[in-house]
């Protein structure tokens, strides 16, 4: 008999920037700005970006992914949501960012993965904490380097 198998991982991303101006690209239409290679679809969304119940699409762990984002809070600079692996496993993320000084924000994210098969019990085995550390260093590399570019434009049309 299946056993699912469920383990949490958390990480933390360090950006240059004001959780305000991070927040808005937290979000698949805007990642294709500064994420090298990022790919996703919209299935639903009334704005074109991210909102709460809006649905998208990405291809992941070797299959498609849905998202449903289910709460997303931009006053708390907050979002939560729920990502289908076709036959693999459910994630839940729950992503909130802190104002940590002036110009530093601290992006927690933590993920409760949850198997669906004993295919996603082995994917989920494979997913380290260390793996997830090493992919969340590229992101928050690519965000960085995004604000540091645009802040390099702003002073230079000064």
């Amino acid at each position: 008999m299946f056993q699912a198998k469920r383990e949490h991982r958390y990480c933390k991303m360090y950006i240059h920037a004001n959780r305000e101006d991070v927040f808005p690209m937290l979000c698949p239409e805007r990642e294709l700005e500064y994420m090298f290679g990022w790919t996703y679809r919209w299935v639903y969304s009334n704005s074109g970006l991210m909102e709460k119940d809006c649905v998208f699409v990405t291809p992941q762990y070797g299959t498609e992914t849905t998202w449903i984002l289910m709460d997303h809070d931009p006053e708390n600079c907050s979002f939560q949501a729920v990502q289908f692996a076709k036959d693999l496993m459910a994630i839940q993320l729950r992503v909130r960012l802190n104002q940590i000084a002036k110009g530093e924000t601290e992006i927690v994210a933590h993920y409760c993965l949850t198997a669906l098969t004993e295919t996603g019990n082995q994917a989920i085995s494979m997913m380290s904490q260390e793996r997830f550390d090493a992919d969340l260093v590229t992101m928050q590399a690519e965000l960085n380097d995004y604000f540091e570019k645009n802040a390099i434009i702003r002073a230079a049309e000064v």
